[in-house]
């Protein structure tokens, strides 16, 4: 399996454990909260020769509906998610408070940037 799929299979896997909330496709429409992983932002080491890039930056997408419990159930998800994030090989470099938009829906979120090192070892 490519590097880049197994790093996307191995956080999509570890955010299904998050109590509360589900894991959406990209597009999919969703029924806050949930959580939903975007297509990565991808990085080669200056000496790598091999054409696999070394590092992936995926954008996991913490998503909650308007209500007046928004800000409070996004507080109280943050770490939750944060630390599923931690149980793969990713490091976090930041999260971002925002809108996600997908099927026609703009709702609050948090963008988190899960940072994978990306080896041939992960997709054997």
């Amino acid at each position: 399996m490519n590097p880049i799929q197994a790093a996307h299979e191995q956080l999509t896997a570890a955010l299904s454990t998050v109590d509360g909330c589900r894991v959406y496709g990209l597009g999919d429409s969703i029924a806050p909260p949930g959580l939903v992983v975007g297509a990565p932002r991808l990085a080669w080491d200056a000496y790598n020769t091999g054409g696999m890039p070394t590092s992936a930056t995926f954008p996991v997408f913490l998503v909650v509906g308007f209500a007046e419990r928004t800000l409070p159930e996004l507080y109280e998800l943050v770490p939750v998610v944060a630390q599923a994030i931690e149980t793969t090989d990713a490091t976090i470099a930041g999260a971002n408070p925002g809108t996600y938009v997908g099927a026609n829906t703009e709702l609050p979120a948090y963008t988190f940037d899960a940072d994978f090192p990306l080896t041939q070892e992960m997709g054997a």
